[in-house]
């Protein structure tokens, strides 16, 4: 059915004569990846052509490197515009912070911050913006968008300094997509990667730990 679908709907024209036909589609695909005649062929071999992938054939694990940790702080309290088309509207202004790390190190400026929403799941998403300095001067502009939720729950380990147990951490999900924008070309790799974050709220503000997705 699937295969059916697919030929109509990106208008496959050979697929779908195929199927006019009334041909065997998976025993023509398993004639071609195992070299095998279609006229009497095993039905484990037509099998093989459209089972799941294998564990062997299976897709790479993603691989992480670290890239930095920041920390953010924010005005208290955020300023909350009420529920609208996308939720409750809270927008956190940032006061500055810093940034440690081998690769990427400096402060974050103050000025950006957070435009999220939260859902009647309590589930937060962010729409943040900030700007780095790093120690050598450069201008580092990042965007991120992510998820942070229960809310409830990040709030309760904010007022103790952050989650401090694994079973707290396991509590609560807040992850980001950072992206990095930058004319400096001591920093222009930046502009090149896919970033993840693991965030943590921590009273009045939050930190990442960014990892780049090699």
């Amino acid at each position: 059915i699937e295969l059916r679908l697919l030929a109509h709907i990106a208008d496959i024209a050979s697929l779908r004569q195929a199927f006019a036909d009334g041909l065997d589609i998976h025993a023509m695909t398993a004639s071609e990846m195992f070299g095998v005649p279609v006229n009497g062929m095993d039905p484990a071999v037509r099998r093989r052509a459209i089972a799941p992938l294998s564990k062997e054939q299976s897709m790479e694990e993603p691989r992480f490197r670290f890239l930095c940790s920041y920390r953010a702080t924010f005005t208290e309290p955020q300023q909350m515009v009420g529920k609208a088309h996308f939720g409750r509207r809270m927008i956190a202004a940032l006061t500055g912070g810093e940034v440690e790390g081998d690769r990427l190190r400096g402060r974050v400026m103050p000025s950006g911050g957070d435009w999220a929403t939260i859902d009647d799941n309590d589930t937060l998403r962010l729409d943040a913006r900030i700007t780095m300095e790093t120690h050598d001067g450069a201008l580092i502009y990042v965007s991120y968008r992510g998820i942070l939720r229960p809310l409830s729950a990040a709030h309760k380990h904010a007022r103790n300094g952050g989650p401090q147990t694994p079973e707290e951490k396991a509590e609560v999900y807040f992850r980001t997509t950072p992206m990095f924008e930058t004319g400096d070309e001591r920093y222009a790799w930046l502009n090149d990667i896919v970033a993840v974050g693991l965030g943590a709220s921590i009273g009045g503000a939050v930190r990442y730990d960014v990892f780049e997705l090699l």
